[in-house]
């Protein structure tokens, strides 16, 4: 099998049964010719029906069966190696779907800790709730199980030759020691051979009961320990009712033993036999004791630490590495690990014993979400994140400081919010109580019970409250400025000191109220004592990764999934891993500076800006970049909006909805998703079909974020009065052509034009920086998307390969005065995406075709000099006598003077100054334009006009001529 080409840029596609592996395999030839070295693929392990992502996965030994039989895998990797591509691939050793379809979960619902993969979940086994010792709780029930009862919404079922206990769509497992509690009176059955059959089913029911009871394993052998008899006797029945037609009589005799308040008591007493403890949802933020991805009930978290779990959930992996298959793999949500950094090594180790000798290392790329300044563990064995430190930088050239602050200011006069009322960071602080106390309250509660007795063994004088105790934790895990620190039990790294002290100061600040008890708990977590050498069950480091692990969730949940949503006056600056109160004063050069650092430490880190999780796809935040530059235009809009649209609201408990910050939050999502503009009526109004899709769209868009907003309406407490007037409003808003339109019309010609500039800057920022530019399925058009769903919609590669072969045959078949008239139809109509893929395939085929260059090559910024200076940006890549040149535009629409493009003479004196030695190439190519551009003697000191760099598109990449 060929070998891969180098890494030099990934392409993500998310994998389902809409989109399964034959269909990846079909578009490999159109990747290899955009320029694309690596396929990114969503997981492919076998996952829940129907799942659009693959992170519910049921079954780590499997290919998923909806995305193709093994063989469909292997013709993509086939096709992939035709065209010298690899193959990275999104693995998820954190979580599994906590679900029937997971035969692993299954077993341990039906045997609890009997169960071999008992050890696999992440669950409490001794939980100090007495009805859920040895039980794992089930929160799937809508009232609370007594209630259930009476409704008779439960029942037990004997369907195809096994007993389930059925509740709505849900069939659970019956323990097999359990079984005899059934049949023990033969609810009215007759004798016969069915009576027969189900006295031996009893009977061997007991038995296995008692030698469990006992300690002991039915026989000794493992199918014996796991109920097999009792499993056998119960195929047993069903083949003879099956045979003989007594399923009737079966059926008869279980609703016999549930019927009446009798029959209920028995039920209850059965279910209160298994291991398994249904109970109400709403008591799973409390009392749900397994850990769980996030709040989402029906992902389990999976015992990494454990070498036999490792191992089993990694296999198929490894092969597909050893195979020559996988190049590589990106690690999803590395901080919901017990110890990321223990496991990164043993895979590291796993993956270099699998690897062909000749294939060289296969990289591992975290999703770890870094805080503003916030470094990468060096001593962690992987390429780097997945980049989304990158993206932030890199959208915050693009914004203009001052009008940022004066979108703020607009949105808090137009909320009402004086200076007394909370910034972000108060919001901020916040939502992480919020969802500590309502969505993870259990996770502190484990927590707590892990410090409590380390806190009496160092100290028995001292008291405190549970309940004290619960909420310092709290008080800590909210003042953590980053998602966790990565403290093991030992001596404490600088950094991790750092940041538990900082916690535990901004905490104390905050008004702690016991500060004694803050300080003892700081203590557990960065000192060991004497008394832990007693420690045998490794309480202390139990309990610091507990807490680790419970400040990872708070983070993403309370600012990602919460404060995001309640505060945006710039929605574009709203993104994973950003902040609406972000510096941009000094965006430039903080970019210039990580670009370096990037180069010096994580050259091979992925560069992304558009994923599957990001808030808003890159060009809809293009787009809302703009309004910082118009910020008063933008102020004045809203104002005259929202009483034009007074009569859409509905009186809903009192107050009219939707409230101000969900309308102001739409407007931007409206304003960032209105259909492509015209060019000959830029103030037409979408059609009919137009707005209905685009109705669907904002609407269920605008339903997510005010749930995650949790202000009027949340996924645990949905107000539907409050989500009905919501969706009126929006179909109200969408419903006719209209002043509102009209008005929206005219806003979108203001901004989308410049936000396409905003667009092919970040091309050029994102393809020539350090690191290893990662592209989002469909984003080399353009793709107006917003959050998930919205992301997974299905991309039209027909078009896309109709228009790279366009650009094939008009561009690379012209000559250079073909090329420069071609490059100005681009510009002239950039409504239709050709320019965004014009730019992105000649940048992508010079990083493949010169990798060294982009991958290995110095990173230099490059001053500017005249009248539009602070409108530049432009940095040189060097390496072994090769160098390449970038120069893309920022805040064009101001520089511009309108909605106009940043070419030619607008530059006016601007210039760029390259270092002493670049002088000594008299000749540059564009690469995007096919321009050549000669450099005369004397420019060193004068520096090349950025008008004949910009001549004829926004962007430019230079190289050497010769080269």
């Amino acid at each position: 099998m060929p070998d891969a080409a180098p890494l030099t840029a990934t392409y993500r596609l998310q994998l389902h049964a809409g989109f399964p592996l034959a269909s990846a395999r079909e578009i490999v030839p159109y990747l290899a010719e955009l320029g694309i070295s690596h396929a990114y693929t969503s997981p492919v392990l076998a996952a829940r029906a129907g799942s659009q992502h693959g992170y519910d996965v049921i079954d780590p030994t499997r290919l998923n069966p909806e995305l193709g039989p093994d063989d469909a895998l292997r013709r993509f990797v086939d096709a992939l190696r035709e065209a010298r591509m690899g193959w990275l691939l999104d693995i998820v050793p954190n979580h599994m779907a906590a679900s029937l379809e997971n035969p692993f979960w299954a077993d341990v619902l039906r045997l609890g800790t009997r169960s071999p993969y008992a050890r696999w979940f992440d669950i409490i086994w001794d939980a100090p709730e007495q009805w859920l010792r040895g039980r794992v709780m089930l929160p799937l029930l809508g009232d609370e199980l007594d209630a259930v009862l009476a409704r008779d919404e439960i029942r037990v079922a004997f369907e195809d030759g096994r007993i389930t206990v059925r509740y709505f769509e849900h069939a659970l497992p019956v323990d097999p020691a359990t079984v005899w509690r059934l049949f023990d009176a033969a609810y009215g059955l007759e004798d016969g051979p069915v009576a027969d059959a189900v006295r031996r089913l009893v009977e061997t029911s007991r038995q296995y009961a008692r030698r469990n009871a006992a300690g002991g394993s039915a026989g000794g052998d493992d199918d014996s320990a796991r109920g097999g008899g009792v499993e056998r006797a119960i195929e047993e029945l069903g083949r003879l009712t099956h045979d003989a037609g007594h399923g009737a009589d079966i059926a008869s005799a279980l609703h016999a033993f549930s019927s009446g308040d009798s029959g209920r008591a028995r039920l209850r007493a059965l279910l209160d036999a298994q291991p398994y403890a249904l109970s109400f949802w709403r008591r799973a933020a409390r009392n749900i004791n397994y850990r769980r991805f996030f709040e989402i009930n029906e992902l389990v978290s999976l015992r990494q630490e454990d070498p036999d779990v490792f191992a089993a959930t990694h296999a198929r992996i490894l092969d597909w590495i050893s195979s020559g298959w996988l190049d590589g793999v990106r690690v999803d949500h590395v901080d919901g690990l017990f110890d990321p950094a223990d496991y990164l090594h043993r895979l590291r180790r796993a993956l270099d014993a699998r690897r062909p000798g000749e294939g060289g290392r296969a990289p591992i790329y975290v999703e770890k979400i870094l805080e503003h300044d916030e470094p990468l563990r060096s001593a962690w064995p992987v390429a780097g994140t997945t980049g989304y430190e990158a993206l932030n930088d890199i959208e915050s050239v693009l914004i203009d400081p001052d009008g940022a602050l004066a979108l703020e200011r607009a949105y808090r006069d137009l909320l009402g919010l004086g200076e007394r009322s909370p910034w972000f960071p108060e919001v901020a602080r916040r939502a992480k109580q919020y969802v500590l106390r309502h969505s993870f309250d259990s996770d502190v509660r484990r927590v707590a019970r892990l410090v409590a007795p380390v806190l009496r063994r160092r100290d028995r004088e001292a008291r405190t409250s549970r309940r004290m105790l619960r909420e310092t934790i709290a008080q800590l895990a909210t003042a953590l400025p980053v998602y966790r620190t990565y403290l093991t039990g030992g001596e404490a790294a600088p950094e991790d000191r750092a940041l538990i002290e900082r916690a535990e100061a901004i905490a104390r600040a905050g008004g702690a109220r016991d500060p004694a008890l803050l300080a003892r708990i700081t203590d557990v977590l960065l000192r060991e004592d004497a008394t832990d050498a007693g420690d045998t069950t490794g309480l202390r480091r139990r309990a610091i990764a507990r807490f680790q692990q419970t400040t990872s969730p708070a983070m993403a949940k309370g600012i990602e999934d919460t404060a995001l949503y309640m505060y945006a006056p710039l929605a574009s600056l709203n993104e994973v891993g950003g902040t609406p109160d972000r510096d941009l004063t000094h965006a430039v050069e903080r970019l210039h500076r990580v670009s370096a650092e990037r180069r010096a430490r994580w050259p091979r880190a992925l560069v992304c800006t558009f994923t599957h999780d990001t808030k808003r796809s890159a060009d809809v935040r293009a787009r809302l970049d703009v309004l910082s530059e118009i910020p008063d235009r933008w102020a004045e809009a809203v104002r005259a909006w929202r009483p034009l649209l007074r009569g859409a609201r509905r009186k809903v408990r009192g107050r009219f909805e939707p409230d101000a910050n969900t309308e102001y939050l739409l407007f931007q999502a409206l304003l960032g998703t209105w259909p492509e503009v015209v060019p000959d009526e830029p103030d037409e109004i979408p059609d009919a079909a137009a707005r209905e899709e685009l109705r669907e769209r904002i609407e269920e868009y605008i339903l997510k974020a005010a749930r995650e907003a949790k202000m009027r309406t949340s996924w645990i407490e949905p107000n539907e009065p409050f989500e009905e007037a919501l969706r009126g409003y929006v179909r109200a808003l969408l419903a006719e052509p209209g002043p509102f339109l009209a008005s929206m019309a005219a806003l979108a010609r203001d901004v989308v034009r410049p936000g396409f500039w905003n667009a092919l800057a970040r091309i050029v920022m994102h393809m020539a920086t350090p690191g290893v530019p990662d592209l989002y399925q469909g984003g080399e058009l353009w793709s107006f998307a917003l959050v998930d769903p919205d992301t997974r919609r299905p991309v039209d590669y027909d078009r896309r390969r109709d228009t790279l072969a366009e650009l094939r045959r008009r561009f690379d078949g012209a000559d250079a005065n073909g090329r420069i008239a071609f490059a100005r139809e681009l510009l002239e109509s950039a409504e239709d995406g050709r320019i965004k893929m014009h730019v992105t395939r000649q940048l992508l085929r010079t990083r493949r075709h010169d990798p060294e260059l982009f991958l290995e090559g110095s990173y230099a910024a490059l001053d500017a000099g005249g009248a539009a200076a602070r409108h530049v940006i432009a940095f040189a890549r060097t390496h072994a006598g090769r160098t390449a040149i970038a120069v893309a535009p920022r805040l064009a629409r101001t520089m511009a003077g309108g909605v106009g493009a940043p070419i030619g003479d607008v530059w006016a004196d601007t210039r760029v100054f390259l270092p002493e030695p670049l002088f000594e190439v008299n000749r540059w190519t564009c690469v995007v334009t096919g321009n050549s551009l000669d450099v005369p003697r004397g420019a060193a000191a004068t520096g090349l006009p950025v008008a004949d760099l910009l001549r004829h598109l926004p962007v430019a990449l230079l190289v050497r001529a010769d080269r």
